[in-house]
């Protein structure tokens, strides 16, 4: 090939990575027969974030869930999933009949809370009027100041004080019957749970399932479609830096091309265990996020989350620029040589690394280096003949 198209092909080549995008990329290669193209970068100030990496479940952001009532058996259950429901409405009906037996045992403790009262009531009654008949008899009474013997349908009375304390003891035991009767007339009214919410039925228990029994999980769940969020749980060393109002990229397998923007809308406050998806148990902070509205994701979907902790403009450079067990090191053209140079590597992306240190915006940076390169080989950059005729000393490269 002679100069006249290696020239042409020089130019042709930076167009297509000017083209690209590649601005500030070079390729270099050695005079050397046998030595291999190799393509250098400056490292670029580009927006940069520290993100966090989750996975949640979407679900409504209003909705209700009816659990097993322990005790209770379920009779039946008029509603399917899918189907629109108006506050109000029936979801679960329980068996009445051991509920209406309670009810009737509270009414008659409540008759017999009563009875003992009144009965307090009179022994107090007598116990006042034998100490005034006492007081009576004994002002009248003559001779020398023995205590007056009470009349005889005093005998075997109580005294005053202790009919007192009797009384006020039935009057606590009828409150008590009381109460315990609007309990258990409040569970009769509950034999019929009604809907909370105008909303769609998202789920209903299996009527043969262990769930009729009392084995756990929701007999009905009833949620809102209009407004959604995703539920999930961070963990605890990621979870300190969540907070309120962080943005979020939500993404779904279901729509690989699709990304939504959501916030981060409340950080709990203590750390729990529950079962996460797959059945795994998760540890961490529970955290919910707004999903915006008009989504085409559906309660019960998987999510992928990228929670932005912080977004700043930082020096980087290319993912395949790193090297070494550690991704802490790069290559740099210093002097027309390969050097490699040791570097703090902070936040990265799926394409980008930030360079906390090491490296300055002037340096030249090997990206994807063969496996081959060594400490002081020798490399020209190829694009520095042109430049030079620019008046451009920027670009490293060994001279002949």
């Amino acid at each position: 090939m002679n100069r006249r198209l290696w020239r042409l092909l020089v130019v042709y080549l930076l167009l297509a990575a000017a083209a690209a995008g590649t601005v500030g990329v070079a390729i270099a290669r050695s005079r050397h027969p046998d030595s291999r193209p190799i393509q250098a970068v400056h490292p670029q100030r580009r927006p940069m974030e520290d993100v966090i990496f989750a996975n949640g479940r979407v679900a409504p952001r209003h909705q209700q869930k009816v659990l097993p009532r322990p005790g209770l058996a379920v009779e039946s259950i008029p509603v399917e999933e899918g189907q629109t429901v108006k506050k109000g409405d029936v979801l679960v009906r329980y068996a009445a009949g051991e509920l209406e037996g309670q009810v009737r045992q509270a009414e008659l403790a409540l008759q017999r809370a009563q009875l003992e009262h009144r009965r307090a009531q009179g022994q107090l009654e007598r116990a006042r009027a034998c100490a005034r008949e006492n007081g009576t008899r004994g002002e009248a009474a003559q001779g020398p100041p023995d205590e007056p013997a009470p009349p005889d349908h005093c005998i075997g009375s109580v005294p005053e004080a202790e009919a007192e304390l009797q009384v006020e003891l039935a009057r606590l035991g009828v409150e008590q019957a009381r109460w315990q009767l609007e309990q258990a007339r409040r569970q009769l009214a509950g034999a019929e749970v009604r809907s909370e919410l105008d909303g769609v039925v998202l789920q209903v228990a299996d009527p043969e399932g262990d769930l009729l029994q009392g084995a756990g999980g929701p007999l009905v769940t009833v949620g809102t479609l209009e407004e959604l969020v995703v539920d999930l749980v961070v963990p605890e060393l990621d979870g300190v830096r969540v907070r309120s109002g962080q943005k979020v990229r939500i993404l779904s397998d279901a729509f690989p091309d699709a990304t939504w923007e959501g916030t981060v809308e409340r950080v709990g406050a203590l750390v729990v265990t529950r079962t996460g998806m797959g059945g795994r148990q998760e540890t961490g902070v529970p955290v919910t996020v707004a999903l915006p509205q008009g989504t085409p994701l559906k309660p019960g979907y998987t999510v992928n989350l990228e929670i932005v902790v912080e977004a700043r403009q930082a020096l980087a450079v290319p993912l395949s620029a790193l090297v070494g067990t550690d991704g802490a090191e790069v290559w740099v053209i210093h002097d027309g040589r390969a050097v490699r140079r040791p570097i703090e590597v902070g936040v990265s992306d799926a394409e980008w690394a930030e360079v906390r240190s090491g490296l300055t915006p002037e340096d030249w940076v090997v990206v994807d280096p063969p496996a081959d390169l060594r400490p002081g080989d020798t490399v020209r950059l190829v694009a520095r003949e042109r430049q030079e005729a620019a008046g451009d000393e920027g670009e490293p490269g060994a001279r002949d």
